[in-house]
């Protein structure tokens, strides 16, 4: 064993003996089938990540591996020790050993942790950002807005009027109190567009709730990740936050929020508060695919999974603004808003109508110049440049957003520190379009950068959200020193189908090391008909280390039915630790072309893998071709792994795909292994069926269970059976439960009974706070029953928040009546908003046009032209 004494090391072999040298013959569910274990135990076993705590398993599975090992007459000459049951026996006594010495020196450890003790708590106070009671923080140095104090002055201080409780800080405050009380870690996500008022609403909870706790305020996420690591944040501790997107969609931000999630595994009292903005939520919700196709934000996902969502409204309610009267008397600057009769409460106070103001209503060359600069900026963050901006990218860019005739009064010399005074001029002594990029460890702010105020972010991120920028603009982007921010820009240009653009800007990251960049140059050069440039490029990908290249290049041999050469690349892929996918792809490709043995083998190898798209497929050719017997097989590797949620995807599967019997048999397979999914699934197939009294008794066990899914198909049965009162009733109970499809059904409910409008203002309020599927799913339903002229106003409705689904829908009625010109208009608006499938569509639809067959290969110009070959 190499000499190496370690039962660990020897699982890794012996692992690595079963993979090459018997090439996979006997498969992890097998070998668990002997050691009588599940397969994930036997797969933590042979990576060596588990100990064995009995030594039986083991040796059935090294006579298991060494008796294959004889059956395909491999010489075991080398191997012997490998394979020796004695050998194995001293590894697992001397590791066993080992872990009983670990008990008997427990009492010494305790004696150190006294001394441990205070070498943590001088890393704590090492730490950048280190914890300090609430009490001595104010709001301004926790991000808090200030407010303006007369409408033509500005503030000399930091001023911050009394506070004004509204509908959503009771729902805050309890859920502080909660974690508090329970004495359990809790995620507070606090969401809401800018300026309206997430910071001062956590502000005042907090002291409220935790006067005497501690607060960690990090300033980026190399500052959290310490604070966590040294344990500064552990109980009677807020984490605070601010403007979360800060540090969760950065280059750390998968680590800080797999950081996040251990802490929030461990003891508390502890509350982590994160404030977002509702689009930057809406992104890490919406499951982003990233440009290297893997899933960019999988692990915030799951953070924020486990979080209390409040969202802040824009606008004050009506009991919001009687409140706010009440003490506006008390105050100079709320007795302002309160004059002014404007909702927007918290944007008035903290300046955001001047600052717009400012923006908009610039005049003079200075002014004008500092506009231009001010929208590349915007521009900037729109299409994804997330960290400071660099002023040299902002001088370059700004060019472009100049007419000629203000170009032409600029002074060379001047003008671009002259424009960026008018981006840094302070506004009501509250604000700036710019402003200073604090050090992340020194005192002062960064150099040669700035930031942008987030209102005019976010008013950017809407007003601007169907334009383009011009070429000076994504010719500076080659020039940014930060590699992320070009891929960024590139992933903007190839979102809205600008392909030359993106290709430069990929072959720029490509250049300087980025392999993700050079697949994407690959898949443009490919797109364009330069085939063996797209395949060498991908082979350079791979030979740095791109597993994503090689399942590219996979496919891409399968497609020529070149099914040797896509195997021999796939199995290079999962050899370099690429799961078992592309395979799979190239089993299905087989399947296609004729050859079921061969799709079927390699299924059978995917499957091995854990892939369960692979499991499911061979599940259904085996009931294709009856045999029940290779079902049955299949089924029971998957209940002897207890994995009853596997029984019920492959069911679902086998449902989508037609098959309902096999489905019903599957799920009830998983129901009598205790799946309360699964049972619900068969009640659904009841109702479907036509046994309604049977499906109705199943759901309301399910959801009695606590399965608010099935509240949906109990308000549907309701719903057909007439019953209008008690479906209603039914789907507001879902709403309150989160379930995402029951606001479209309660809509629908109030369309059939003529509540139009009810229908209408239930999935607008849905609308306002970044969800539109209520909205797009009560389009569809209207323009189904005949209802066009509602189902338009519905979707007008959604283009106003920039809805890019709403425009596909409007493009794909233009195109079927014939309207060409209106349907690409639409289709070239939802592009330049960053959706391109509607246009891809069009031009796969009209391919035999030269216009549009250019479009598909060459992508479009700035101005919305087909490009020419590049």
């Amino acid at each position: 064993m190499d000499g190496k004494d370690d039962v660990f090391a020897a699982l890794r072999q012996l692992a690595e003996f079963r993979r090459t040298v018997l090439n996979g013959s006997v498969s992890e569910r097998r070998l668990a089938r002997i050691a009588n274990v599940s397969p994930t135990t036997v797969g933590h076993w042979l990576r060596g990540n588990q100990f064995p705590q009995s030594i039986d398993g083991i040796l059935r599975i090294v006579q298991a591996v060494r008796e294959t090992a004889i059956d395909l007459e491999i010489s075991l000459g080398a191997y012997a020790d490998l394979l020796s049951d004695d050998k194995w026996r001293t590894l697992h006594r001397a590791e066993a050993a080992r872990r009983s010495r670990a008990v008997a020196v427990a009492q010494e450890r305790k004696i150190g942790q006294n001394a441990l003790s205070e070498h943590n708590a001088a890393r704590v106070r090492e730490l950048p950002d280190p914890p300090r009671p609430i009490q001595s923080w104010t709001a301004k140095q926790l991000g808090v807005h200030p407010a303006v104090t007369e409408a033509q002055e500005a503030a000399s201080d930091f001023t911050l009027p009394p506070y004004v409780q509204r509908s959503h800080d009771a729902e805050l405050l309890r859920a502080v109190l909660k974690a508090k009380e329970c004495r359990e870690p809790q995620l507070i996500v606090i969401r809401g567009g800018s300026c309206t008022g997430k910071t001062r609403s956590a502000y005042e909870a907090v002291r409220a709730a935790v006067p005497d706790w501690h607060l960690i305020f990090p300033k980026n996420e190399a500052s959290l990740l310490a604070a966590v690591d040294v344990g500064a944040a552990e109980r009677n501790t807020i984490i605070w936050l601010n403007d979360a997107h800060q540090f969760l969609l950065r280059d750390r931000g998968e680590d800080v929020a797999m950081s996040l999630r251990r802490l929030l595994e461990t003891g508390g009292p502890l509350v982590i508060v994160a404030t977002f903005w509702t689009l930057h939520h809406r992104l890490i919700s919406s499951g982003k695919i990233d440009p290297g196709g893997a899933d960019k934000y999988s692990q915030v996902r799951e953070l924020l999974k486990q979080g209390v969502l409040i969202d802040v409204p824009s606008s004050f309610s009506a009991s919001d603004q009687h409140q706010l009267r009440k003490i506006a008397a008390m105050d100079r600057s709320l007795r302002l808003v309160a004059q002014s009769g404007s909702n927007s409460v918290t944007q008035y106070l903290a300046a955001a109508p001047d600052l717009l103001s400012h923006y908009d209503a610039a005049d003079g060359v200075d002014a004008l110049s500092g506009r231009a600069v001010i929208t590349a900026a915007m521009d900037a963050r729109r299409l994804g440049m997330s960290g400071p901006i660099p002023t040299a990218f902002l001088k370059a860019a700004a060019t472009g957003y100049m007419d000629s005739e203000l170009r032409g009064a600029c002074h060379s010399e001047t003008w671009f520190e002259n424009a960026l005074s008018y981006a840094r001029e302070e506004i009501k002594g509250v604000t700036s379009a710019f402003v200073p990029v604090p050090h992340p460890t020194d005192i002062g702010a960064l150099p040669d950068v700035v930031g942008l105020a987030d209102y005019l972010d976010h008013y950017g991120q809407i007003s601007r959200r169907f334009e383009l920028p011009p070429e000076s603009f994504w010719e500076s982007a080659a020039d940014l020193h930060s590699i992320e921010g070009v891929l960024e820009i590139a992933k903007a240009a190839h979102e809205r189908n600008r392909s030359r653009h993106a290709c430069a800007l990929y072959r720029e990251a490509g250049r300087r090391g980025n392999v993700t960049a050079l697949r994407w140059v690959a898949y443009l050069r490919g797109e364009a008909g330069h085939s063996d440039e797209s395949n060498e490029l991908l082979w350079q990908a791979a030979e740095q280390g791109s597993t994503w290249a090689l399942r590219d290049l996979a496919r891409a041999k399968a497609k020529l039915q070149d099914f040797a050469e896509a195997e021999r690349i796939a199995r290079e892929g999962l050899e370099k630790g690429e799961n078992p996918v592309s395979l799979w792809e190239v089993a299905q490709m087989r399947l296609d072309a004729g050859d079921r043995e061969g799709g079927r083998s390699l299924l059978r190898e995917a499957a091995d893998g854990g892939l369960i798209d692979a499991t499911a497929d061979l599940l259904r050719l085996a009931l294709e071709d009856g045999d029940e017997d290779s079902a049955e097989d299949l089924l029971s590797e998957i209940a002897e792994s207890d994995d009853a949620d596997m029984m019920t995807e492959i069911a679902e599967s086998m449902k989508d795909k037609g098959d309902i019997k096999s489905a019903e048999w599957i799920f009830c397979r998983a129901a009598t292994m205790g799946d309360l999914w699964a049972f619900g699934a068969i009640g659904v197939m009841r109702k479907e069926s036509g046994r309604r009294a049977e499906a109705r008794e199943i759901l309301i066990k399910v959801v009695e269970a606590g399965l608010s899914h099935f509240l949906i198909d109990l308000g549907e049965m309701s719903e057909e059976e007439g019953n209008l009162l008690e479906a209603e009733a039914v789907y507001i109970l879902a709403t309150r439960n989160d379930r995402w499809e029951a606001p479209f059904r309660l809509a629908r409910l109030y369309d059939a009974t003529q509540r139009s409008e009810e229908a209408k203002d239930l999935v607008m309020l849905y609308a306002e706070s970044g969800n539109f599927s209520p909205l797009m799913d009560l389009a569809r339903h209207r323009e189904q029953v005949g209802n066009v002229e509602g189902a338009d106003l519905l979707c007008n409705l959604a283009i106003d928040f920039g809805n890019t689904v709403a425009l596909s829908r409007l493009a794909r009625r233009h195109e079927e009546t014939g309207d060409l010109v209106a349907a690409e208009e639409c289709a070239l608006r939802s592009a330049n908003a960053g959706d391109m499938y509607t246009l891809r569509q069009m031009a796969q639809n009209h391919i035999a046009e030269e216009k549009w067959r250019r479009i598909r290969m060459y992508g479009l110009e700035l101005d919305g032209s087909p490009s020419e070959p590049w």
